[in-house]
């Protein structure tokens, strides 16, 4: 019975962070986005003149706290008797998920935004194919619409 407990609570806590990574990341594109094209001040989340070596830790530190919880969900998963494949693919797919969170904090408004919306739409493949089998295949699909529609209503509230 624990197990059962143990592997609803691990799939509980995937499915929670993959919508928190991917509406966070979805409307930090959606912000840059709106930057870009429509050539009006976005949210500004570093100022302009910040210091590269600045940015760069930022980075840093988002690489190590990514690590962090990838490490800790795969354990979380192996616990909860996840299948390994699966606890490996689900952990890189959240790890690189923070991993572009941090990079697209710390290069908001720097680089071209169009990096940061490629590597979401690519992230978001793989995420599709590898969480499929751990949370779902329709809580995935109904995180994606939730997704667009949080960058849909961004997009109208910042615009």
């Amino acid at each position: 019975m624990e197990a059962k407990s143990s592997a609803k609570e691990a799939r509980l806590f995937v499915g929670g962070f993959f919508v928190l990574f991917l509406l966070l990341n979805v409307v930090l594109v959606t912000c840059a986005a709106i930057g870009q094209i429509a050539n009006k001040k976005s949210v500004e989340l570093l100022p302009a003149d910040s210091s590269p070596a600045l940015r760069l830790l930022i980075f840093v530190i988002g690489l190590a706290m990514s690590w962090l919880v990838g490490q800790w969900l795969y354990k979380l998963l192996i616990k909860g008797e996840i299948p390994v494949s699966e606890s490996v693919s689900t952990a890189f797919v959240f790890a690189f998920y923070l991993i572009l969170t941090f990079m697209g904090v710390a290069f908001f408004g720097v680089l071209s935004w169009l990096w940061l919306a490629i590597l979401l739409l690519i992230l978001l493949v793989v995420s599709l194919f590898a969480l499929w089998r751990v949370v779902g295949i329709w809580f995935v699909l109904g995180a994606i619409v939730a997704s667009i529609v949080a960058a849909w209503l961004a997009f109208y509230l910042l615009d």
